[in-house]
């Protein structure tokens, strides 16, 4: 029954409140500790998940230009951000399939297709909404906001900054990338 699995008809079989709460919790916990493991691996690969993200910037940056921490602690705390978005990005498929296993057995078979469909197609729109962010949006950006400096300024930029601004617009551009799934809903 918890298998995730579709089936021709939903699942009749009386239960009690206590049983779908525990059912809830079981899902909730594996999710949780799934975001907790990927969290870590992410935390011992923070240094090159920070690598990656400032690639964009540093292409465009000019002579003169520089990325700096502004703070004893910044560094750090950007390190655990990277960690904790990793983790969740990595523990997404995970926590999902949780969910699924929560939902499923009191969906009929065309509702399980149709959550099938749509978690596959909001995935897959998420993806490319990231990667238009990361190859497209993020070096143009980039470009535009470090030449547009007057002379006599001098550009230092924050790391623990330019990782927030980079994962804002990724998830900016991802979230755009969902619209045809909310227009579709909507519709």
């Amino acid at each position: 029954m918890r298998d995730g699995k579709v089936r021709p008809e939903m699942d009749t079989t009386p239960r009690g409140l206590n049983h779908h709460l525990s059912d809830l919790r079981r899902c909730l916990w594996r999710g949780i500790v799934g975001v907790a493991v990927c969290t870590v691996l992410c935390l011992v690969l923070s240094e090159p998940i920070l690598a990656l993200l400032r690639v964009p910037i540093q292409r465009v940056l000019q002579p003169g230009q520089r990325l700096v921490v502004l703070s004893v602690h910044e560094y750090v705390l950007t390190q655990l951000r990277a960690a904790v978005a990793g983790g969740l990005l990595l523990a997404s498929p995970w926590v999902l399939t949780q969910l699924w296993r929560f939902a499923a057995p009191g969906l009929y078979r065309r509702e399980q297709r149709m959550c099938l469909l749509f978690v596959g197609a909001g995935s897959g729109f998420a993806l490319t909404g990231v990667l238009l962010g990361y190859f497209v949006a993020l070096p143009l950006v980039f470009t535009v906001l470090t030449h547009g400096l007057p002379p006599g300024v001098e550009a230092a930029y924050s790391v623990g900054h330019l990782f927030g601004f980079a994962v804002n617009t990724l998830l900016v551009c991802a979230a755009i990338c969902e619209t045809p799934i909310v227009v579709f809903l909507l519709a």
